[in-house]
């Protein structure tokens, strides 16, 4: 579909109902557009939250509680990826000013967890030790999600996708560091 098209596509009628808002899980991951959840995750409704590197920002911690409070979402994905972009530049040193925005929550968990650049053998490995750190940020964070986990409501997993195989698939992030 060209951008015509799009946005000359047809609203719903006035006065019908938007279908219900029940996601299956909030799935926080890169803006990397290799990143096809529907791909990755077939049959399953999904609250995406794209930001580069899958960094847990204020504003995505805020969109977490809101799937958890009020949607009832009771599965939180954090997903990074092979070959991310964001996560390379936290290796690399890139100090572009730019780029501190999604740099910068890379760089605090892997400091908290006690990891510098050099501290992987791939890049794999430093994708899927920031999803882990990630994933420790919400089960730590003091919001509404965090009770919920401690409570025992709500589950986190940290993944990482395998988007350079011919079929992407999904591998737990503590597997491969």
């Amino acid at each position: 579909m060209d951008l015509h098209q799009f946005i000359s596509t047809p609203k719903s009628p006035s006065g019908s109902e938007p279908p219900e808002h029940s996601p299956d899980v909030v799935v926080i991951t890169c803006a990397d557009a290799r990143v096809k959840l529907q791909e990755l995750l077939p049959g399953l409704s999904t609250f995406e939250i794209r930001v580069a590197g899958n960094s847990v920002s204020p504003g995505a911690l805020s969109s977490i509680n809101y799937a958890v409070a009020h949607l009832g979402v009771q599965q939180v994905l954090v997903l990074g990826h092979t070959s991310c972009g964001a996560v390379g530049a936290w290796c690399d040193g890139i100090a572009d000013q730019h780029l501190l925005d999604f740099i910068k929550p890379i760089e605090t968990v892997m400091s908290a967890a006690g990891y510098r650049p050099t501290s992987f053998e791939s890049p794999t490995q430093a994708a899927a030790a920031n999803a882990i750190g990630q994933a420790e940020l919400i089960m730590n964070s003091d919001s509404r999600v965090g009770e919920m986990i401690k409570e025992g409501s709500v589950q986190v997993l940290a993944a990482v996708a395998d988007i350079s195989a011919s079929s992407p698939t999904i591998l737990p992030a503590s597997s491969l560091i």
